[in-house]
């Protein structure tokens, strides 16, 4: 099992963790690049397939804990079938 999963929640795509202290809950992580076309509801990623960066005022920058306290938006990047983060 995979430490992240990809959820629909309300016709957007996120990427959230499961809670191990109640079964079948997740917590939301962030929202999924809509360049990840391939990614559906269900598929598993691990540490190393995921990347999270900041959407500051429409420019994509690398994220920093504790940007989400300054009102940032937190965009997931996967990495794809090709190799490359998306």
């Amino acid at each position: 099992m995979k430490k992240y999963v990809a959820k629909k929640i309300q016709g957007k795509l996120y990427l959230c963790t499961r809670d191990l202290k109640i079964s079948k809950a997740f917590r939301k992580v962030g929202e999924i690049s809509k360049e990840a076309l391939w990614v559906k509801s269900g598929d598993e990623f691990s540490e190393k397939e995921v990347r999270k960066y900041a959407d500051v005022d429409g420019e994509i920058i690398p994220w920093i804990e504790g940007a989400e306290q300054g009102g940032y938006k937190m965009i997931v990047f996967l990495k794809g079938p090709c190799g490359h983060f998306h």
